[in-house]
């Protein structure tokens, strides 16, 4: 009976001492957590430091949801963006936005923007671009430019240091190629992204009335590479057509084979 007593006298005594602790934990976490939510986004990004590639205006709002009237990266203007936590990715271990980001002259995109333990991961994410843009970025070795529109479907992409593993959708709509012997028209260009060995891959087969293309390119952190093979449609053009042995000869079955390669501009 004795022993019984003292025990509970002493559990008692240690729950009279826990209790405020545990208290004052949780009140310092409701402070610090409200501290977080109110504080304007334009606080944060003041703290930044200048060295930082990105630049932005008009910044409103809070970490939790709010927005940037316009966003560059290393001088690339993003347009808009606007961000929206989501409070239940906590349950998937990670801490996520749903983000919407450019306007319809400079592109954009909307989708899941998260980060874990083990990197960036970007989930159901869709991205468009005006192809005009890839004159600016891409090194051509031929005197050619593009135009349309290039879409991005973003089903998974995980990023540490470098891509680990992707499930991508490339779309290239209303696809044209100008050069100084007029503008070449194509049906929509598609094809599969991956990613291996610190390499962005893409992988493309089309066949329409003007062109059969089989193709990959891969995507480093400076440069690019192309290797395929093509054959002309009955639909190309004479001059076009004429241009394609200057590629290589042909094989058997009518295709020309190309490597390509050149820096990015970024």
């Amino acid at each position: 009976m004795g022993k019984s007593s003292a025990f509970e006298t002493r559990r008692v005594s240690v729950s009279k001492v826990l209790k405020p602790i545990v208290w004052a934990c949780l009140l310092v976490s409701i402070a610090i957590w409200g501290f977080i939510k109110l504080l304007p986004v334009s606080a944060v990004l003041a703290w930044t430091p200048n060295s930082t590639p990105l630049a932005w205006k008009q910044a409103k709002g809070s970490l939790w949801e709010g927005s940037v009237k316009s966003l560059a990266y290393a001088g690339q203007e993003l347009g808009p963006i606007h961000w929206q936590w989501l409070a239940g990715d906590l349950l998937k271990g990670r801490w996520a936005y749903h983000v919407q980001v450019g306007n319809g002259r400079l592109g954009g995109g909307e989708g899941i923007v998260a980060k874990s333990l083990y990197g960036w991961q970007l989930t159901d994410v869709n991205v468009y671009l005006p192809a005009q843009r890839l004159n600016d970025t891409v090194a051509l070795m031929l005197p050619v430019s593009v135009d349309g529109l290039l879409e991005l479907q973003i089903r998974l992409l995980d990023w540490t240091e470098s891509c680990q593993q992707t499930i991508t959708e490339f779309t290239w709509r209303g696809p044209q190629i100008a050069s100084p012997l007029g503008v070449l028209e194509f049906e929509n260009v598609v094809g599969q992204i991956s990613c291996d060995q610190q390499q962005l891959s893409l992988e493309i087969k089309h066949n329409d009335s003007k062109l059969d293309l089989e193709a990959e390119i891969l995507v480093s952190s400076s440069q690019w590479l192309s290797s395929g093979k093509l054959k002309a449609g009955a639909g190309l053009d004479k001059q076009y057509h004429d241009l394609l042995p200057y590629i290589g000869q042909a094989d058997a079955r009518g295709y020309y084979r190309f490597n390509d390669s050149g820096p990015l501009m970024w």
